[in-house]
């Protein structure tokens, strides 16, 4: 269900894109030749054909460019500045893309202003939008749409901070059903209004039972060896897992984390 409604949304936001690369495009076209924005024109207003026609490969670039730098994957978790800068690098490769295809095509030039205009409006209007995008998912998921159902295993520290900090997060969507634990004794409890709905070893029940869309993996360093056996009974499910590593301990100690050539590696 959650991926026939994200699959929906995509191709909702597709057009939408899509629809404000060609009206900026034609737009820039209006203000520099239809209105007197800019410096007064030194030729003959070209044909409108030609930029209608420049309105494919300007297209390729950008739907090109926009899923390279990832505006299509999910928002959840995402600063909004991220994807504003997302958008502001979208924008400045395909303006390098295009002006690099126009030294290969030299029967016509096309107006420096109008690219300006172009950029400009572009960028401006899909900030617009997706932030638009943001307020509308913000707004459903308020209503109780568009909601993804988690569970966290391991209700230790480290399940508790990874609840405290999605708890910190409305927009995202995110309701947590319940922690699981490994010791049966804590089994009915309630942490910070969350309950303990079961233990480890019985997680593809309570996936089925509740409908789980996505789990969070929260235990301590102590306890690889049941992280093993959790995995192991994961195998056949079709939930979207996250590992969360155990690392407070290395923070309190104002650590660091370093990448060696894709090792994640604690200073």
């Amino acid at each position: 269900m959650l991926k026939k409604h994200g699959q929906l949304f995509l191709t909702a936001v597709f057009i939408f894109d899509s629809i404000v690369i060609i009206f900026s495009w034609l737009a820039a076209y209006y203000i520099r030749f239809k209105t007197s924005i800019g410096p007064p024109l030194r030729y003959a207003i070209p044909e409108i054909d030609f930029y209608l026609w420049a309105l494919i490969p300007v297209w390729m670039a950008f739907m090109f460019n926009i899923r390279l730098c990832g505006l299509y994957k999910p928002l959840r978790g995402k600063p909004i500045t991220t994807e504003f800068f997302n958008i502001i690098k979208v924008g400045v490769l395909s303006i390098l893309i295009l002006t690099a295809l126009t030294f290969f095509y030299r029967e016509y030039s096309f107006s420096r202003y109008v690219v300006v205009f172009f950029w400009a409006l572009v960028t401006f209007l899909l900030i617009i939008s997706h932030m638009l995008v943001r307020l509308a998912l913000i707004e459903a998921r308020r209503r109780g749409l568009n909601i993804r159902h988690i569970l966290i295993v391991g209700a230790g520290d480290l399940g508790q901070a990874v609840a405290e900090k999605i708890n910190l997060h409305p927009e995202f969507g995110i309701n947590i059903i319940g922690f699981l634990t490994t010791h049966s004794e804590k089994i009915g409890k309630e942490l910070n209004g969350i309950q303990i709905i079961g233990a480890d070893h019985e997680i593809s029940k309570v996936i089925y039972k509740y409908r789980i869309d996505q789990l969070y993996i929260a235990l301590p360093l102590s306890e690889h060896d049941k992280m093993e056996k959790v995995l192991e009974n994961l195998a056949e499910e079709t939930v979207d897992i996250k590992v969360v590593p155990d690392l407070l301990q290395f923070m309190n100690l104002q650590a660091g984390v370093e990448d060696l050539d894709g090792l994640p590696v604690i200073n």
